[in-house]
C-alpha cells in the first residue's frame, strides 16, 4: 500500500487502521502479539533516531506550509 499525502488526519488514521487490520486479520492471537511486539521495537528504534533537541520534528504524512525554518 503506497503512502498517501493528505491533510485529513481522520482519513490518515482510518487508512492506517485498515492497513493494520488487513495485515493481522488472519493471524492467531500469538502471531498478533509477535507482530505488535516487532512493530513496537521498530517504533522505539525510529524514535531513538529522532532529533528533538530544537523542539521541532516534522512528520512525513503532514503537509507543512513553506517557511524559512522548514525549507530544505
Amino acid at each position: 500500500m503506497k503512502p498517501q499525502k493528505t491533510d485529513d488526519v481522520l482519513k490518515e488514521i482510518r487508512r492506517i487502521r485498515k492497513k493494520h487490520y488487513e495485515e493481522t486479520k488472519n493471524m492467531t492471537m500469538a502471531e498478533k502479539m509477535e507482530y505488535y511486539h516487532k512493530k513496537s521495537e521498530s517504533l522505539k528504534e525510529e524514535i531513538s533516531k529522532m532529533n528533538f533537541k530544537d523542539g521541532k520534528y516534522q512528520f512525513p504524512f503532514i503537509k507543512y506550509p513553506k517557511t524559512e525554518t522548514n525549507e530544505q
